[in-house]
């Protein structure tokens, strides 16, 4: 089964310590985590790939609405 989880407590800041931290009760449940290629797409990936999670990058452009 897979799942959706979406971060909907409004904006959350570019830190990868706060970011980490959001995600760290759901890590044994994700399988991926999906970041959108736009202009600052690297440094969130580099430090999610470091805590081990798996990270794809979608193009925006061709994402079905």
């Amino acid at each position: 089964m897979k799942l959706a989880i979406e971060y909907s407590r409004g904006k959350m800041p570019n830190d990868p310590e706060q970011i980490i931290s959001a995600l760290a009760p759901y890590k044994n449940a994700i399988i991926g985590i999906v970041i959108e290629s736009t202009y600052n797409w690297y440094w969130p990936v580099d430090a999610l790939m470091a805590e081990g999670y798996k990270v794809h990058l979608a193009n925006p452009a061709e994402i079905k609405q």
